[in-house]
């Protein structure tokens, strides 16, 4: 088995049909199966073969990552990406080669003596009279990586996960969407470094349909992109999700004419508030999905407008292939219902992390994955949440969960969203912060009495500030440590 099999057959059979459209650039199946043929035999070429890693430092053109990525799976290479933390990734790892941008200047210097290609050098159309032999496609690689991919980072350093050809060939094969349509046209308006990225494309090329990519982060260049290319589905991060409706609100007053074509969105990395919800739904297109899971085991459950309807707190349902329960502290099955800590079995779920035995440990016991998520599970198969084990926070020795403050906040109309974390003012007291994102002026005082009314004097925070953005990474997902580091609260900003 390759995870380029069934792409290989699709190019074969479908030749002439879009596999991409990168900026307007249609790339047809033959022209990519070309493309990536050529690319693997330049790296075979360099000495890369069965077992290597590769590294690519690839962010100036995605076009040119994912062939360079199909390239290095078509030889049984594994590829990981490098994009923060690339010093230490490449340290902890016995990397072959680091495949970079054009005139990318930067060296490990950790280790030095690396060979270092340049993409453009391995995607260059040949000269007159170059020639290459395309290596044969590796194969019997079922249980082999292709891929180390890494998680957020949001509670620490990125933990490294391997993905084996078996495992991402069953999830491309699975689909979270009951209905889906083979002509559909997507677009990914995410990094392809992250999980929830490759994974979109490789789903798309293993039905070969279409993707739609752009290299622009521009929140304008997002609404131009679905006028030309007319899209049908979009498949983005909350985070995004969020900037692209407060983008519409400021300067694109006919979106939802502009983005007539789509007819779904799909989201995942963290929670999307009410409003960010009506925000989706009003401006952008009317089915909003929601999607809840990790890099380690997949989508686990699905929230549509019908689950919604039926549960209106829940995360969505189950996806058939998963089982899921609540546990108390000693492991013991809670009854539907009650809630615990979150655990989940599939046939998605990874053996592990790479060199981290303890984390190893903690994530997977008995079978089970356990992502760090309370919450409980009810009889009908939806899926509640109500926090992170890991998110607990400690304020003069008390605990605190973050998330019955944030829930709070995001059920009101003019808050897009929120996080709350520990804040020492300058006096060196820490208190509770709660940053939010708002799509109207707001009454923080008010906000403040409500948490008290409704949580109780020690869940009230003691200031409530506006940011522009909060800090997230590519998944969407907020970084906490980063927006503690931002915000400076006087000791003179006294609670009520």
């Amino acid at each position: 088995m390759n995870i380029t099999n069934t792409i290989w057959r699709n190019c074969n059979a479908h030749p002439d049909r879009i596999a991409i459209l990168f900026d307007g650039h249609p790339v047809s199946y033959r022209a990519l199966r070309v493309r990536v043929e050529l690319a693997s035999a330049r790296l075979a070429a360099t000495g890369v073969t069965c077992g290597d890693v590769v590294a690519l430092s690839i962010h100036n053109n995605k076009m040119s990552y994912l062939i360079v990525l199909l390239a290095v799976a078509r030889l049984g290479a594994v590829a990981m990406p490098l994009y923060e933390y690339r010093e230490e990734l490449v340290a902890g790892n016995r990397i072959h080669s680091i495949v970079l941008d054009k005139d990318e200047g930067w060296r490990s210097s950790n280790l030095p003596a690396l060979r270092y290609l340049e993409a453009r050098m391995l995607l260059t159309s040949p000269v007159e009279g170059e020639r290459f032999d395309v290596p044969p496609v590796a194969q019997g690689l079922d249980e082999q990586p292709w891929l180390i991919e890494h998680s957020s980072g949001t509670t620490g350093r990125p933990k490294r996960t391997p993905q084996t050809h078996a495992r991402s060939t069953l999830l491309a094969s699975l689909s979270p969407r009951v209905n889906q349509d083979d002509e559909e046209r997507v677009f990914l308006f995410a990094s392809l470094s992250i999980a929830y990225g490759i994974n979109t494309v490789i789903w798309q090329l293993y039905r070969s349909a279409t993707t739609v990519l752009t290299q622009s982060t521009k929140l304008e260049d997002f609404y131009a992109v679905v006028q030309r290319d007319r899209p049908t589905r979009v498949v983005t991060t909350t985070g995004n999700a969020a900037l692209l409706v407060a983008h519409a609100a400021k300067a694109v007053p006919e979106s939802s004419v502009t983005c007539a074509s789509i007819r779904s969105m799909m989201v995942a990395g963290s929670f999307v508030s009410p409003a960010l919800r009506e925000g989706i739904e009003h401006r952008i297109c009317s089915q909003l999905e929601v999607l809840y899971g990790s890099t380690e085991i997949g989508v686990l459950a699905m929230s549509t407008p019908e689950t919604r309807a039926a549960r209106p707190n829940s995360a969505g349902r189950l996806m058939t292939w998963v089982q899921a329960e609540a546990v108390d502290e000693n492991d013991q099955p809670l009854p539907h219902g009650q809630p615990g800590v979150l655990r989940f079995k599939s046939p998605l779920l990874t053996t592990g992390y790479l060199d981290d035995e303890q984390a190893t440990a903690r994530a997977f016991r008995n079978g089970w994955f356990y992502p760090g998520d309370t919450g409980s599970v009810g009889a009908a198969g939806y899926l509640f949440l109500s926090g992170r084990i890991d998110h607990v926070l400690n304020v003069g020795g008390e605990k605190i969960d973050p998330h019955l403050i944030e829930e709070l906040l995001d059920e009101q109309p003019e808050i897009k969203g929120s996080a709350v974390v520990v804040v020492n003012l300058d006096t060196g007291i820490p208190v509770l912060i709660a940053a939010v994102e708002a799509l109207a002026p707001f009454d923080s005082e008010a906000l403040k009495r409500l948490c008290h009314k409704r949580l109780g004097e020690r869940y009230m925070p003691h200031a409530i500030v506006q940011v522009d953005a909060l800090p997230r990474d590519e998944s969407g997902k907020v970084m906490r440590s980063a927006l503690a580091a931002r915000l400076k609260i006087s000791s003179e900003t006294q609670r009520p």
